[in-house]
């Protein structure tokens, strides 16, 4: 007689290790939908960048914070940065005049290939600032 084979079920495991990209230099916002460009992976966490978008590597379940650091030239007038996850906007900050620095966040579930990024906003004629090293776009094992 043969004993009975025991068969386990076996499921998928979500792996994802914590990346990120950091803005480097400043960069003049001057009109609408602006991307925000020249970033480089962390030292720490790096991350896979293409086309200034952080590409996710792995799945599961995240939390994404981007601080930015943003300011136009006068307080009357009123930039706007959206932290963007496969081209949808999932967070929306306004600046207007002084510098400071303003956290865009999203929690959920990514998968391999997701891609994050940073586009800016300001009406013609005005000018914004997104700045540096302090800007960055983290993704965070939850």
């Amino acid at each position: 007689m043969i004993p009975a084979t025991r068969y386990r079920a076996s499921r998928k495991v979500d792996s994802i290790a914590r990346q990120r990209m950091v803005k480097n230099g400043s960069q003049n916002i001057g009109g609408p939908n602006i991307q925000v460009t020249s970033w480089t992976p962390d030292s720490t966490w790096p991350g896979t960048i293409v086309s200034n978008e952080l590409v996710v590597v792995g799945s599961g379940s995240v939390n994404v914070i981007a601080p930015v650091r943003g300011s136009t030239f006068t307080i009357a007038w009123t930039m706007t940065v959206v932290l963007k996850r496969n081209g949808t906007t999932v967070d929306t900050e306004t600046f207007a005049g002084s510098v400071v620095t303003k956290d865009l966040t999203w929690s959920g579930t990514v998968a391999d290939g997701d891609v994050f990024r940073l586009e800016a906003s300001i009406a013609g004629g005005q000018q914004g600032t997104v700045g540096t090293t302090i800007t960055y776009i983290d993704v965070n094992p939850a």
